[in-house]
C-alpha cells in the first residue's frame, strides 16, 4: 500500500468520523430541545437558538437539509414572535436561512 492509498483512507476515515460527531451532536441538540420546552416553554429564546443550531448542524455538508431548512424557518418564526422582527438575533438566523436556501 503506498503513501497515497493511506493518506485517502485516512481522509475518508476522518469524513466518517466528523459525519458520526454531526450526527451525535444532533441528538444531544434534539435532548436540549426537549428539556428546554418543557423548562422555557415552546416558545421561547433559548429553543429558538437551540433549534438554529440544530438547523446549522442538519445543514452542515448536507447532512439532512430539508429538516436543517425546516428547524432554521422555525427557530425564525419564533425569534420574530419573541424578540421582533428587528432584534439582532431574529436577523441572524435571518441570515442563516437565506444563506442555507441558497
Amino acid at each position: 500500500m503506498c503513501i497515497r492509498d493511506r493518506s485517502t483512507q485516512s481522509t475518508w476515515g476522518i469524513i466518517h468520523d466528523m459525519k458520526l460527531e454531526v450526527a451525535q451532536a444532533i441528538t444531544s441538540f434534539e435532548k436540549s430541545l426537549e428539556l428546554l420546552k418543557i423548562k422555557c416553554g415552546a416558545i421561547s429564546a433559548e429553543v429558538a437558538w437551540t433549534l438554529r443550531y440544530i438547523g446549522l448542524l442538519n445543514c452542515y455538508q448536507n447532512h439532512n437539509k430539508p429538516r436543517g431548512l425546516e428547524c432554521l424557518q422555525e427557530s425564525l418564526d419564533i425569534y420574530t414572535q419573541v424578540a421582533g422582527p428587528d432584534h439582532p438575533q431574529t436577523q441572524q438566523v435571518r441570515a442563516d436561512l437565506e444563506k442555507q436556501q441558497a
